[in-house]
């Protein structure tokens, strides 16, 4: 019974230092790439979903087949508003990524600062 214990001890010890040694690594390495891959999808779905791409295409073409000047120009006009609108959304959650991945970035060290100076200056 006494090795079973000692044996799963030494187990679990290795575990925790093995995983704590190697989540840095992974953090900055792979995990790292999987966040911007997360991050540049985001990017793409945000554009698509908000049919962006499909508006500026588009901008210069008559609503609802409305060929005469008047109804040109206020295609032009609402395109030109809902293109203004949609990007002010796409600007602001491409902003919420990059401190995202920003925080990504800066959470081990900031951590780790805070930790010295927690227990090494007080």
């Amino acid at each position: 019974m006494l090795p079973l214990f000692f044996h799963t001890l030494k187990l679990f010890t290795w575990d925790l230092v093995y995983n704590l040694g190697y989540w840095p690594i992974w953090w900055y390495s792979q995990g790292l790439k999987d966040f911007f891959d997360f991050f540049q999808k985001q990017i793409k779905n945000v554009w698509h979903n908000r049919g962006l791409d499909v508006l500026i295409k588009n901008w210069f073409k008559p609503m609802y087949g409305q060929n005469d000047l008047q109804g040109r120009i206020i295609s032009l006009f609402f395109r030109t508003l809902v293109i203004i609108w949609r990007s002010i959304f796409f600007i602001f959650w491409v902003f919420i990524l990059v401190v995202l991945f920003a925080g990504w970035i800066l959470i081990i060290p900031l951590s780790i600062t805070m930790l010295i100076r927690l227990f090494l200056l007080t």
